[in-house]
């Protein structure tokens, strides 16, 4: 009994309540992220999408290098709203170490929506997030460290988001932004 009701509420959690059959939305063209993302900015925060500006500066990442760069936004281009396909995947890493009480192991996770369109590059190249599948590996950023991580994707799953308008950051340079600390490339 107790692992049944374990199960349902599991199933709740990932699926955000909902039941995922009875829904569909719009699958475009539009290549954007609900406007709930947290941006990284230049000056260490973090703000949310729909609230970045033209002129906001942002952080930038050189995928090979891993180093950062700010840019300056030139535009927040918001898409009608509608009910969009969201694509969210969860990542996770695990970082193992010894000590004098055994083996410890740090997780650490992220959550990333976008539409399905939307690119991400991942150990296997530039793919669109919903072609990602689980176990593929993307690029993170540990705030706390300032370092850069690969971690795996856990779950994905798609649904309709509900009618919003989504978003994209046309930048004056760079390839990519972390967006909720994920990094994902510019459309």
């Amino acid at each position: 009994m107790l692992s049944k009701e374990l199960s349902f509420q599991e199933y709740k959690a990932l699926s955000q309540g909902k039941d995922l059959k009875a829904e569909s939305a719009t699958y475009g063209n539009d290549i954007c992220f609900p406007g709930t993302q947290l941006v990284a900015m230049a000056n260490g925060r973090q703000k949310l999408l729909k609230n970045v500006k033209p002129g906001d500066e942002v952080l930038t990442i050189d995928p090979e290098t891993k180093r950062t760069t700010k840019v300056q936004v030139k535009e927040l281009v918001a898409h009608e709203a509608k009910n969009y396909a969201i694509t969210r995947l969860v990542v996770i890493t695990a970082t193992e170490k010894a000590s004098s009480l055994g083996q410890e192991i740090k997780l650490g996770s992220k959550i990333i929506e976008a539409t399905p369109n939307h690119p991400m590059l991942t150990q296997n190249g530039n793919r669109k997030i919903g072609e990602i599948t689980t176990g593929d590996e993307v690029l993170c950023f540990d705030s706390k460290s300032g370092a850069f991580s690969v971690y795996k994707v856990l779950q994905k799953s798609e649904y309709a988001g509900g009618v919003q308008k989504v978003y994209n950051i046309e930048a004056n340079g760079g390839s990519t932004f972390m967006m909720n600390d994920v990094m994902v490339m510019q459309k």
